[in-house]
């Protein structure tokens, strides 16, 4: 890359394979039979979707397509999380294995959303910018439910 906006065009169709693999496996995946649990997931799926939309539209305003990338990161969380949602594993140990999950997941696309805003920032792209800090600031509210779920349900017990 020879300058800040082909990083920042990279990090996009990265955040762009990050939503669209994470949409993939959400279609794929059973309730947990626990409503706290399967609600967040819901709501994570949910706002997958519209941040997905929101990166596709970027990413056609730079006139970019974004090919067929994957995130390696992305796709062994999500395979994890298929993993344990499948799995004849006990209830417990499933919703712990869920949970940490998707705590680093929500961890990870946080990471990559407040990488690739700062980059806006700097390259005083205000549109860009004010997009992908909104989807950051959702990420983070999300990412502390997931953990306050762990800390109340799984957490708790090891202490």
């Amino acid at each position: 890359m020879k300058n800040l906006e082909e990083l920042f065009i990279s990090e996009l169709k990265n955040l762009y394979a990050m939503e669209k693999q994470i949409a993939a496996t959400m279609q794929e995946l059973k309730p947990l039979n626990n409503s706290d649990l399967d609600k967040r997931i819901s709501k994570i799926s949910n706002k997958n979707s519209a941040d997905y939309e929101v990166i596709k539209a970027l990413l056609q305003k730079h006139s970019v397509n974004p090919g067929s990338t994957t995130d390696s990161v992305v796709a062994e969380i999500l395979t994890n999380i298929k993993s344990e949602n499948s799995s004849d594993i006990t209830a417990k140990v499933k919703e712990a294995g869920q949970l940490a999950s998707y705590n680093r997941l929500m961890a990870y696309k946080s990471a990559n959303y407040e990488n690739t805003s700062r980059m806006a920032k700097t390259l005083k792209m205000k549109k860009a910018r004010k997009k992908l800090k909104n989807i950051l600031e959702t990420s983070l509210k999300y990412q502390n439910k997931v953990k306050k779920l762990a800390k109340k349900s799984i957490y708790k017990e090891a202490v």
